[in-house]
């Protein structure tokens, strides 16, 4: 046996002086051998046969192949520096030259030599299997170990699913990986079709812009607390078009009339807009509100300079009126439902300090109220009268005796009646007082109209956030 060695490649680590690199296996020919340069950075480039020569050794008889020799790298200038390698390795064709013809001479050199071909080729197919991804013997059988197409795994990663079988992935910025069976989802063009893909549909979702009242001190990921804060109209379009909804319709330059679509629940289609909501839309001027409602339009504050198709309504107020939008604002309030009939008896806004459950985003109501006299029920007092006693009097006076002298005789009045008499009686705030009014009730303070109340974080769904 003549092939000894059982490498076919060494490297060697530049030093900024050596020019000469040997190897000690066979090469068979000189353009049988590579030479790679990898640079500090770690790139590795196969350089060109012309920029490096090669000697081999001759062979030593009776064997008919060569062990070993050197290359000569760079052929001219500085030699390969610190922290850079240079890796020679024999590079064999799976071909075969020898051709032993019938019942001719068979020498023993030539069988020889092909011999130590297949042997070099084998020690190189083993070189690449050792640096090949290899599967232990002891995985179950049945193991997918094939990658998919081209098509299906370009651009992606090499991975493993849960039962180990190769697939590949899509990388993402963290360093993760998606498996192939997540990828329809991640590759999504919308939310509606990764929704399919996993079986959801909107009835078993969190819709955004749903609203909960939550324990915690901070709202959880993907919800806002309600503040009547801004918020960015491109970072959450999601939410943005959930409560900023808008409306195909179409109008003209000049109007100060919309029409609004109808809609599917068949209410009208005014339905919940409040007084003073926003506007905006082409040709709609900056700060442009409703401030009228019809039976299917609504009348704002500016006329349009161009026609337009659609509208977009803010019913808590449009931020700064390009990027942003506001939040409501749940602050120290509670929550009524709309009332799209406004209903008798219901939050109608017909006293001061009330409010509408007619539109989206009125508010009102009071946390004390000080009732005037207007709002108590119709009632009397009691007066206390006093009789302090009194008399009358007369004028003139007579004396007379009685006929036959019985010795009888009196006083007379001579004429007249008796003076004016007064009852003397009074009435007043308290027996005997002399002030006419009624005893003074109650001190003027404003009642509490706050029921037993427990507060919460009052949070909002936003969805997933485009940044």
């Amino acid at each position: 046996m003549t092939v000894s060695t059982l490498t076919n490649s060494i490297v060697y680590q530049g030093n900024g002086a050596t020019t000469t690199f040997t190897f000690p296996f066979p090469a068979v020919a000189a353009n049988y051998l590579d030479v790679t340069y990898t640079d500090a950075s770690g790139n590795v480039t196969l350089l060109p046969k012309n920029q490096y020569s090669v000697f081999l050794n001759a062979p030593i008889a009776p064997n008919p192949t060569e062990i070993g020799g050197y290359i000569t790298y760079p052929l001219t200038g500085t030699p390969i520096p610190i922290g850079t390698s240079l890796t020679i390795a024999r590079n064999l064709p799976g071909t075969q030259a020898t051709s032993l013809a019938n019942q001719s001479t068979l020498y023993q050199a030539v069988i020889e030599a092909a011999l130590d071909y297949v042997t070099m080729l084998t020690q190189q197919n083993s070189n690449l299997v050792e640096n090949a991804l290899l599967f232990p013997l002891s995985d179950p059988p049945g193991l997918g170990h094939t990658l998919p197409p081209v098509v299906q795994r370009s651009g992606q990663f090499v991975t493993f699913d849960g039962s180990g079988n190769v697939t590949v992935a899509i990388g993402v910025a963290s360093g993760a990986t998606i498996s192939s069976f997540m990828q329809p989802f991640c590759n999504s063009a919308n939310l509606t079709t990764a929704q399919s893909f996993l079986g959801i549909n909107q009835a078993a979702q969190v819709p955004v812009g749903a609203e909960f009242d939550f324990v915690g001190y901070q709202a959880p990921q993907y919800y806002f607390m309600e503040l009547g804060q801004e918020v960015s109209r491109t970072g959450y379009p999601e939410l943005f078009n959930a409560m900023c909804p808008l409306y195909s319709t179409s109008y003209a330059s000049g109007v100060v009339n919309i029409t609004m679509p109808s809609r599917l629940d068949g209410l009208s289609s005014v339905t919940g807009i409040r007084i003073g909501t926003p506007v905006e839309g082409v040709g709609i001027p900056s700060g442009t509100s409703v401030i009228n409602l019809g039976t299917s339009w609504i009348n704002i504050s500016n006329a349009t300079t161009s026609s337009g198709t659609s509208i977009r309504l803010f019913p808590y107020n449009n931020g700064n009126g390009t990027s942003t939008f506001h939040l409501p604002d749940s602050r120290g309030l509670v929550v009524a439902g709309l009332d799209p009939q406004n209903a008798t008896g219901r939050l109608t806004a017909s006293t001061a300090g009330s409010v509408s459950g007619a539109a989206i985003g009125n508010y009102g109501g009071e946390q004390q109220h000080a009732i005037t006299a207007n709002e108590m029920y119709a009632h009397q007092h009691v007066l206390y009268p006093t009789d302090p006693g009194h008399t009358h009097t007369y004028s003139g006076a007579g004396s007379f005796n009685a006929a036959g002298g019985g010795g009888i005789g009196g006083a007379y009045a001579s004429s007249g009646d008796t003076g004016v008499g007064y009852t003397g009686m009074l009435f007043g705030s308290s027996p005997g007082a002399n002030d006419w009014n009624t005893t003074i009730s109650g001190a003027s303070w404003a009642h509490n109209n706050v029921q037993p109340t427990h507060v919460r974080l009052k949070i909002i769904y936003a969805g997933r956030a485009t940044f």
